[in-house]
């Protein structure tokens, strides 16, 4: 039987043959797509937690610019880790009526906190790597923020320059 099959020019898989590699493929198929799926799922985790960490360091640097936009430079004091200043008296808000702010962090902590004489303590930003708060102030009055945002592996550097604003007396000169 097997010389007439050859004789005829036949030759072929069997339905069993096309079957079974129908099946091998599908279980290919199928293991590769839940593999692709495991790995977006470690990468949304990932970009997630990034981007939260992020976000929380950028609102930090936001709020502490506002405050430090509102004073003049002469009012700002800066030391290790810490700024603190004097607002203008007309840029106080019924919510916090604080003058005088101070944002620090506490050596070995991971937070920046911000401090009001009528307002008390706040965290401005938590998960903050130990000691890398670090203000200064140019010679133009241009105070910068910089510290590192910190999680697990990621690490995140953040830094923003301020310009305060420049009382009216010296604008008209």
């Amino acid at each position: 039987m097997k010389n007439l099959a050859k004789k005829r020019g036949r030759s072929g898989h069997t339905l069993v043959e096309v079957t079974l590699s129908l099946v091998l493929l599908g279980i290919l198929a199928v293991t590769a797509f839940y593999g692709s799926l495991a790995g977006v799922d470690v990468y949304v985790v990932t970009a997630r937690d990034y981007l939260g960490l992020f976000q929380a360091g950028r609102v930090a640097l936001e709020k502490m610019a506002r405050e430090i936009r509102e004073t003049s430079p002469d009012a700002i004091t800066i030391s290790t880790g810490e700024v603190s200043f004097t607002k203008q008296s007309d840029h106080v808000t019924p919510l916090d009526s604080s003058e005088t702010i101070r944002f620090y962090q506490v050596s070995g902590q991971n937070e920046i906190r911000r401090e009001g004489d009528a307002s008390g303590v706040r965290t401005l930003a938590r998960d903050v790597q130990a000691s890398s708060f670090n203000p200064s102030q140019d010679s133009n009055g241009v105070v910068t923020l910089g510290f590192v945002m910190e999680r697990g592996d990621t690490s995140i550097p953040l830094q923003t320059a301020i310009l305060p604003r420049v009382p009216e007396e010296e604008e008209e000169e």
